[in-house]
């Protein structure tokens, strides 16, 4: 058991990596060129059948619907709407088309019946489930453009109707508009439609053994073959401060460098990886040491892994060999900085630029707070306390498992203000030295951690006793429901943080006095700025002892709630 117990405290010693290959530093390419792809949109519905362009048509002029054995679409198409010279069929999960070409040469798409200007078709494919398809009919005239779209819905099949927003490889810049706006023009089918934008945020990138662009990102989801790799939890465990981003990666022939992703109502946009030389993976450049993401410091010295044929420069600070100290200037914030990395191969030189992030957090915390408290017999009480906290960057050295962003003092002094009963006042002043099972910034990671303290206890008007003990504490975000449990004051839609401390003291350090005190203290708080916050929370506190000189004996139970306000620097 005891060997269990060791290696599950050496388990959260390390924490979870924000990506696979944490450690390694990033490529990181231009900004995404943002433009529309083909577009189609959703008919609007109404009671007599549904509007396109302005125009009514009956509910049977257009439908499409699944055959009764569920293997085909079955279409119906009115010709007054759409004269089709061109079809088109998709995978939904892929960008490219599996057919592209003339009706009449599809396999795939065969007619059923024509009668009174309404052509119904069937659409049976092997290639794509009926679940992912999609087919278009396109008409091209010297004045418009028309493209209507059969698309599967979870809920069934829907018609989605639209107008070529571009011809050819043409593509419209849409940066900096929030709403997309077709506008009705004389000999043109067009339509007013709204759509919002995806945001896709490219991460990094490099080429993999086959050629293939390996993309990291966040954001809007894209379409392809996507891969989860960060940022997923049980909605129970969600963090709501700290990285958030939730990252995917996915891979794309290097020859077709596009994104796609919807931004709703059918609207999908494009988004152009711009041609620069990339990294391959295996040429890709790490870190030698455990990663690190955050600190307390104005700089980190982060040692690189760099093979005898490189060399690294930087802008924002210097490198000594393989030792690039990282310029963390701004509080609060993720700071980033590159680095140069030249190696010379045969051939000539090849250069790159990475980049690395790191959070700079706050050390010290302050805050003062008031509370009711209600003690063994009936006792109620104003009281009020102060609390500081101050965490250390590496207090020891370099050392990953003994100092690295692992130790933490934490002083706090409470008394009681006001009582209702007389001569029953008591003070508490505690000190804690903490140790994180994990390295990082508190008030940004997660953690389970130890925690050694001594405590003062007075209580009316007997002489203080001196105790110490030892416990465990928990620090994390609060998940983002609580922001949906509370969403209606917007007030309390704020980043939240909890701590909780369970502390046993065990023995009195007072000479004469036989005793223990068991102290559990729950604290969460609302961040209202970077630098102030709110605070809230309660505790219980149990304290028996007997001095054995005075033949005295002391027992107190008591429960509080507290609120608060803080700062931290």
């Amino acid at each position: 058991m005891k060997n269990l117990f060791f290696l599950f405290i050496l388990a959260l010693s390390k924490p979870l990596p924000l990506l696979a290959n944490a450690d390694q530093l990033r490529f990181a390419p231009e900004p995404l060129n943002l433009s529309l792809a083909p577009a189609s949109l959703l008919t609007e519905k109404t009671m007599s059948g549904f509007s396109l362009g302005g125009v009514q048509f009956p509910t049977d002029s257009t439908t499409s619907k699944y055959s009764e054995d569920k293997k085909s679409i079955v279409m119906t198409l009115d010709e007054k709407l759409i004269q089709p010279d061109f079809f088109l069929m998709f995978d939904q999960l892929r960008p490219e088309p599996i057919f592209s070409g003339k009706p009449s040469s599809a396999e795939d798409l065969k007619i059923l019946k024509r009668e009174n200007g309404l052509t119904t078709f069937s659409v049976t494919t092997s290639k794509v489930s009926l679940e992912n398809l999609k087919f278009c009919f396109t008409e091209k005239k010297e004045d418009h453009s028309k493209v209507l779209c059969h698309e599967a819905q979870s809920s069934g099949s829907s018609l989605l109707v639209g107008t070529q927003m571009a011809s050819g490889n043409q593509r419209i810049s849409l940066e900096g508009l929030e709403k997309l706006q077709v506008v009705h023009k004389q000999g043109h089918l067009s339509f007013l439609i709204e759509t919002s934008i995806p945001k896709v945020e490219l991460f990094e990138a490099s080429l993999d053994d086959q050629d293939n662009l390996k993309l990291v990102a966040f954001g809007s989801p894209v379409f392809g073959a996507v891969t989860k790799i960060s940022g997923e939890r049980l909605p129970l465990f969600q963090h709501s401060i700290g990285d958030t981003r939730k990252f995917y990666e996915v891979r794309i022939p290097k020859e077709a460098p596009f994104l796609n992703a919807s931004g709703g109502k059918g609207i999908v946009f494009s988004f152009e990886i711009r041609g620069q030389q990339f990294p391959r993976d295996r040429t890709r450049v790490k870190l030698k040491e455990p990663t690190i993401r955050t600190t307390y410091g104005k700089t980190v010295d982060l040692e690189l892994d760099l093979k005898p044929s490189m060399k690294a420069e930087s802008q924002e600070q210097s490198v000594t060999g393989n030792l690039w100290t990282f310029a963390s200037p701004e509080l609060y914030k993720v700071n980033r900085a590159s680095v140069k990395i030249t190696d010379e191969i045969e051939g000539g030189a090849v250069s790159n630029v990475f980049d690395y992030e790191v959070y700079r957090g706050p050390q010290t915390y302050l805050s003062g707070r008031v509370g009711i408290s209600f003690a063994t017999g009936g006792n109620l009480s104003l009281v009020s306390d102060l609390i500081a906290t101050h965490w250390f960057n590496e207090p020891f050295g370099r050392s990953y498992y003994f100092s690295r962003q692992r130790w933490g003092l934490n002083v706090g002094y409470l008394q009681t203000a006001v009582s209702s009963k007389k001569d029953s006042e008591y003070t508490n002043l505690h000190t804690d030295l903490l140790y994180r099972f994990s390295p990082g910034v508190t008030g940004w990671t997660e953690t389970f951690g130890w925690a050694v303290s001594t405590m003062e206890f007075k209580y009316q008007s007997l002489d203080p006793v001196n105790f110490v003990g030892a416990g465990l504490f928990w620090s994390r975000s609060l998940p983002n429901w609580f922001n949906y449990l509370f969403g209606f004051f917007p007030f309390l839609r704020k980043p939240k943080w909890a701590d909780i401390q369970v502390i046993h003291y065990p023995q009195a350090l007072t000479g004469g006095i036989s005793g223990s005190s068991t102290q559990v203290r729950a604290t969460g708080r609302i961040d209202i700025s970077p630098k102030y916050y709110f605070e809230g929370g309660w505790g219980i506190g149990n304290t028996v002892y007997t001095d054995t000189k005075r033949l005295q004996r002391v027992s107190l139970l008591a429960g509080r709630g507290f609120f608060g306000f803080g700062a931290r620097f």
